[in-house]
């Protein structure tokens, strides 16, 4: 993959992100505040257990097969069949769980959702191969329509069912709408591969373990808190917290997913270059902190402020939380890249391993605080966790994919233009004005002088960051 393919892989990705995770999530919001925070805490529940059997059926396919060089139509039709087998199989385990579960969780409406949810996991594993696809064809374009027309119509649909009273229903709805549309629109893209079953299925799953293991530690931190917090706090602080992670999802999920998801295309292309892969991963992980460091500068700061003016009263546990996950997502943003090179360049069990100490000092933390538990404290722990996680991914990084003086040197420039600008948009904090007019400022003001930082930092001008032909070239340097 060229320079000039990657950047418009960024572009399309990033620009479908910006309207679609900004439009969505404000939404979301509106649902949010119609449905309550009881609701929003049962549908996090629903959500994080179908995460989970979504990640089982993917198996870690989709890495082993746009890592892979050369996938003819025979050795597509067999990722195919495992894609379908898996699905097959974790949906009846989800549809038979599906009581128990609602039974465990004290939730009568979780039954039934998961039940729905399991519909879902076998539609997904039909049509994993043409999605995966589209992305390894690096039509970035037709992936991002498929996502944003399928969540476009599910959204709307939802949010017009929660003013009409539904509840809860209509976060379920939402959910199943999305996923019969995305696959219906990904195979207008990309036409149907019929599965093949044959004893090779069997050697593709176990090539595929080391991903799972990978994807499934990364997976069990970062989505198993709802169900920590469900279980020991109640609906209504795990509905909070739903909320405040959502908030501080929204870099990641804007810059970092983008970035990351087209890299790794180029990093499977790039096998066997280890000076490329080096350069590609420093790069980038200096280009994603530069980005998001200093937005999470500013919801950091004013985090209490910006949950006043997203949601109602009922979730104002969510502002302490967003205060602590501006650190958490902070460090996963530009710190996950390092995973991924990892993953992409056939050491996915360092990138697995590197969950191990996280595990440890996020469950210590969490077991000295557990007689007078609290979210922060859950927050603090696993906050604790991830930095440690991510410390030791990038310590693997500079172990297997050594990078040279010069691309050490613009990786930690970079780094060092995000905190400043971090500084720069937090710090508006303390300006002796109204705390709205405060989040007004940090985002007009610091805004301008963090996209001259970056024009600074990436292309030597700072005035190129308000240009066109600027920002095609500030792509271009990832």
């Amino acid at each position: 993959m060229d320079k000039k393919t990657a950047a418009k892989g960024v572009a399309w990705n990033m620009g479908f992100a910006v309207i679609g995770k900004l439009m969505f999530p404000l939404i979301g919001i509106l649902i949010a505040r119609k449905v309550g925070a009881a609701a929003f805490g049962v549908f996090a529940v629903v959500s994080t257990i179908f995460a989970f059997i979504e990640l089982f059926r993917e198996a870690g396919l989709g890495s082993s097969y746009l890592a892979e060089p050369n996938v003819d139509a025979e050795r597509e039709r067999t990722y195919a069949g495992v894609a379908l087998g898996s699905a097959l199989v974790f949906g009846l385990l989800l549809l038979a769980a599906s009581a128990p579960l609602s039974r465990f969780f004290e939730s009568p409406q979780i039954g039934p959702s998961l039940a729905m949810a399991a519909l879902c996991t076998v539609v997904s594993g039909m049509i994993a191969v043409p999605a995966n696809r589209l992305q390894r064809e690096a039509r970035f374009r037709d992936v991002g329509l498929a996502d944003f027309g399928a969540s476009l119509v599910s959204y709307a649909a939802a949010l017009g069912f929660a003013i009409a009273g539904f509840g809860f229903a209509s976060l379920v709805i939402q959910m199943v709408l999305r996923v019969f549309l995305f696959s219906g629109f990904v195979l207008a893209f990309s036409k149907f591969v019929r599965p093949k079953f044959e004893r090779a299925c069997w050697r593709l799953l176990r090539d595929s373990m080391a991903n799972l293991a990978s994807n499934l530690s990364y997976f069990i931190y970062t989505t198993f808190d709802y169900l920590l917090v469900k279980k020991t706090l109640g609906d209504r602080a795990n509905g909070a917290y739903f909320a405040a992670f959502n908030v501080a999802s929204k870099p990641v999920d804007l810059i970092t997913g983008p970035i990351v998801r087209t890299l790794f295309i180029a990093f499977g292309r790039a096998a066997g270059d280890r000076a490329r892969q080096a350069g590609l991963w420093t790069r980038a992980t200096g280009f994603l902190g530069l980005v998001t460091l200093p937005i999470y500068g500013l919801l950091g700061f004013h985090a209490i402020t910006i949950i006043d003016i997203l949601y109602a009263a009922d979730y104002a546990a969510a502002g302490p939380a967003l205060r602590i996950l501006a650190i958490y997502l902070g460090v996963r943003a530009f710190g996950s890249m390092a995973g991924s090179a990892l993953i992409a360049s056939g050491f996915p069990k360092y990138s697995a391993a590197a969950w191990l100490p996280g595990y440890a000092v996020a469950g210590a933390g969490i077991w000295l605080a557990w007689h007078h538990l609290t979210l922060d404290a859950i927050v603090i722990s696993l906050t604790s966790g991830i930095v440690a996680t991510y410390t030791f991914q990038f310590a693997f990084a500079i172990w297997k994919l050594p990078p040279s003086a010069s691309q050490l040197k613009v990786m930690l420039t970079r780094l060092g233009g995000g905190l400043f600008g971090a500084a720069t948009l937090g710090l508006t904090r303390f300006l002796p004005i109204a705390p709205w007019l405060q989040v007004v400022v940090g985002v007009g003001a610091g805004g301008v002088v963090h996209a001259m930082t970056c024009g600074w930092v990436m292309v030597g001008d700072w005035r190129r960051a308000f240009m066109p032909s600027g920002i095609r070239d500030i792509l271009k340097s990832i």
